[in-house]
């Protein structure tokens, strides 16, 4: 199947940029997307729009656009916002093959780090505070990365984890909930997915959690960096050490000859 399905009920033509924030479904970002109206899906008795994700880099596979519930898996998305102009949304896939990372990627991929999750396969993870600098590293040219910028609740997040690793001291982490914010919507800068796929499909390990943190710090970085340093400090000593010993040396000679 490789691209996902997504099924909206009672909706019959294309959804406008307003109707796709109201469902909850913001985190596509730009896509493309083919629409069938008038299509069965998994809610009984219910006719709905069926849309068929493209994929929007090299490596994602296309897929038919049908409903065949005896090989797809599909969960219901919360309403976000409960009215009968905000109807939810249905999220489908092949049970045999569901999407890969490559299949859901969004075409503007940044620095960052591979980081396997939940599933088993590496995601990208982009680098938000890169080692050396509190500069935020993402350029405010898609919705998502101008949200990631001015969202002082995620780069507080960032900044807090950043002291309780490296500034002694400081030993205040910030709290699961929020992580857990934060590496959702580091995900959706490469991905078009949220919260719904990412707890579906239990990408978000307890390991893959600090993982994130540590590619979206830059902190491997940082862990080389302090590699390099002891190393090169290391060296020094034993050079200081071999030049101790060879003037030792030389001194001892010296009192022999006389």
């Amino acid at each position: 199947m490789a691209c996902p399905l997504i099924w909206i009920p009672e909706q019959q033509s294309r959804p406008t940029a307003q109707e796709i924030k109201q469902l909850g479904l913001d985190w596509l970002g730009e896509h493309s997307a083919g629409c069938l109206p008038n299509v069965a899906g998994p809610a009984a008795g219910i006719s709905g729009l069926l849309m068929q994700l493209e994929p929007n880099c090299p490596g994602g596979r296309t897929t038919r656009a049908h409903f065949e519930p005896e090989t797809q898996e599909w969960v219901q998305a919360l309403d976000p916002q409960p009215s009968a102009l905000s109807p939810s949304y249905w999220y489908g896939w092949r049970r045999d093959d569901p999407p890969r990372p490559e299949d859901l990627a969004r075409p503007d991929q940044y620095l960052g780090y591979p980081v396997q999750l939940g599933d088993g396969r590496q995601w990208l993870v982009p680098t938000v505070r890169a080692f050396g600098t509190k500069k935020i590293r993402l350029e405010p040219h898609v919705g998502w990365l101008s949200l990631m910028q001015e969202d002082e609740e995620l780069l507080d997040v960032a900044n807090r984890y950043w002291d309780s690793q490296i500034v002694i001291g400081k030993t205040e982490k910030p709290r699961v909930s929020e992580v857990i914010d934060f590496a959702c919507k580091l995900l959706g800068v490469h991905y078009r997915i949220g919260p719904l796929q990412i707890s579906t499909w239990g990408l978000l390990e307890k390991q893959a959690l600090d993982q994130i943190l540590w590619a979206a710090l830059d902190l491997p970085a940082v862990q080389a960096e302090l590699a390099a340093r002891k190393k090169k400090d290391v060296g020094r000593a034993q050079a200081s050490e071999q030049q101790g010993t060879q003037h030792d040396g030389s001194r001892s000679t010296a009192t022999t000859a006389v």
